[in-house]
């Protein structure tokens, strides 16, 4: 049961990476600036190889890197508080960071504008028990572009 719920989240996680609509839409903010980075198809060059390295701070302000969690397997979500779909997502990825030793989920807020305050008092509230960043140009741009969420 838990090999079949971890499958359907890395499913779902993939396809979510992979996107299936135009662009990441946020109601609220004309524009997406994420739109504006060129980089080639992320089914042409991310498919077969090794996750590109990146560096962030979560938002509890400690410094990371995908290559400090070496040997775990890494869920990267893509998310926004404004998504229900990622929000109803959240606990399961919570239930698989408290029962899956050797996986660490990360979250990427794709919330935009001054959203930090929001998304920090949204982890509190939702007890995420994993490390977010505020998704920027270059971590995006790290996985190609970013089509839709969850």
């Amino acid at each position: 049961m838990k090999k079949t719920l971890l499958l359907t989240l890395s499913i779902l996680i993939s396809v979510s990476i992979y996107g299936m609509g135009d662009k990441v839409k946020n109601p609220g903010h004309s524009k997406d600036s994420y739109n504006n980075v060129q980089v080639p198809s992320p089914k042409q060059t991310l498919i077969g190889t090794t996750s590109p390295d990146f560096m962030f701070t979560s938002l509890d302000g400690t410094n990371h890197t995908l290559s400090d969690y070496k040997g775990k397997k890494i869920i990267l979500d893509f998310w926004a508080t404004w998504c229900p779909p990622c929000v109803a997502e959240i606990p399961h990825f919570i239930a698989l960071q408290n029962d899956y030793p050797d996986v660490q989920v990360i979250g990427i807020s794709v919330d935009q504008g001054s959203a930090t305050q929001v998304v920090q008092d949204f982890m509190v509230d939702k007890n995420i028990n994993y490390p977010v960043a505020m998704g920027n140009e270059t971590i995006i741009a790290k996985f190609g572009k970013i089509k839709s969420i969850p």
